[in-house]
């Protein structure tokens, strides 16, 4: 209940998705940041966690492997986080249109 209303409130916010994301497949938030779609297969409704993405005080951000080799792994994904990722996908897909043809006007 306590997620669900957290969910609700966060939804519209700018980390809404990976919230979401985050309650609906168990993953880490360093491994979340370190997701790139080629990790990502839709079609097959699964992806690899390969790497983590981490801020690491005088280093920046620093990508790395997962700190075991258990942690690297395939995660099946539910309906729900495939149609999430689609709608991410999505959302990003408009937001390059849109920066590769401001300033065309």
């Amino acid at each position: 209940e306590t997620i669900q209303e957290f969910l609700a409130i966060s939804a519209d916010t700018r980390y809404g998705d990976s919230y979401k994301f985050a309650v609906l497949t168990g993953m880490r938030r360093s491994e979340i940041c370190g997701l790139k779609w080629s990790d990502v297969k839709l079609s097959e409704g699964y992806l690899t966690v390969v790497r983590t993405l981490q801020y690491i005080k005088g280093h920046g951000m620093v990508e790395q492997p997962p700190k075991t080799f258990r942690s690297e792994r395939p995660l099946r994904l539910s309906s729900a986080a495939t149609d999430l990722l689609h709608s991410i996908r999505g959302k990003q897909t408009l937001q390059q249109d849109h920066m590769a043809n401001y300033g065309r006007g």
